[in-house]
């Protein structure tokens, strides 16, 4: 696991219309950038190689040697939140008031027209995509935002919810995990799978803040931080208060820690797996 120190991701505005044909550059000399941009809000990778990462003042840099050296393709005029991205060519970028796709690799974008303000975006293919807004009403599309179906999250019946994060890897197949009763150092939590395209939910693993913690259980200490699947049973799930990352070998039912968070820690913003060796994370 590769760790980025930042600090915690902001939500940011939409860049202008006309930003498309903006040219990058004016860092490091001809777009070239030898260390990590700084200060990181987003990280997405779609092998070991090839990554992207978006920065607080809006600027996109690419790599193509697993990090080493970086290179500026694009500046948005704006705070962007959140990256995703399918191929090293096709990706998502989610900001305050709407999304944009690229079709080359982050040089030019388009607006997805949304029904909603999004506050989450995760892109599963080249034209399909989940998203939720800032009620925590989820949508997905499988033409490329030109159609959004409105979904129930499974989160937002929780009377007590304090947290969340969510991660799909297909147009039918997705996780939540819902925090709620936080206190003391810990929180209850409540994962949950659909295999239907969110027409039902199923819960497969669930600790209350005050329950004994067993082998293969949810951790009840830390708060939610971040959810991320590679695949049906793959997945790593984050804490925050104490930093921890807990895996799962078989679609959510049993979970073991994986590391121990570095001093000062709080908390895994971001993860981003490509294989069950290879992964990529934010720290704050």
């Amino acid at each position: 696991l590769t760790l980025f120190a930042s600090c915690a991701a902001q939500r940011g505005t939409f860049p202008d219309e006309g930003d498309g044909d903006r040219q990058p550059g004016g860092v490091g000399g001809e777009g070239q950038l030898q260390q990590l941009p700084l200060t990181p809000v987003d990280v997405d990778f779609v092998d070991p190689d090839t990554g992207f990462v978006v920065t607080e003042n809006g600027q996109l840099a690419k790599t193509d040697d697993g990090g080493k050296s970086w290179h500026l393709v694009h500046e948005f005029n704006e705070h962007i939140a959140e990256i995703d991205f399918v191929s090293s060519s096709v990706g998502w970028a989610m900001a305050q008031d709407g999304i944009w796709s690229t079709t080359d690799s982050g040089a030019s974008w388009t607006k997805v027209p949304t029904p909603f303000l999004p506050g989450f975006v995760d892109l599963t293919g080249e034209t399909v995509a989940w998203a939720i807004d800032h009620e925590l009403q989820l949508f997905y599309t499988l033409d490329g935002g030109i159609n959004w179906e409105r979904k129930v999250s499974p989160c937002s019946s929780i009377e007590t919810l304090a947290s969340w994060s969510a991660s799909f890897i297909s147009s039918h197949e997705g996780w939540f995990i819902c925090g709620s009763d936080e206190g003391m150092g810990g929180q209850s939590k409540t994962l949950l799978r659909t295999e239907d395209a969110a027409a039902t939910w199923e819960v497969v693993a669930a600790i209350e803040r005050d329950q004994e913690e067993s082998q293969g259980s949810l951790p009840a200490g830390g708060y939610v931080a971040d959810l991320f699947f590679l695949d049906r049973n793959t997945g790593w799930f984050a804490t925050s208060r104490y930093g921890e990352v807990w895996t799962t070998q078989d679609g959510g039912a049993s979970w073991h820690q994986v590391n121990e968070a570095p001093p000062g820690v709080q908390a895994f913003v971001r993860l981003d797996f490509v294989s069950k060796q290879v992964g990529w994370g934010f720290l704050s």
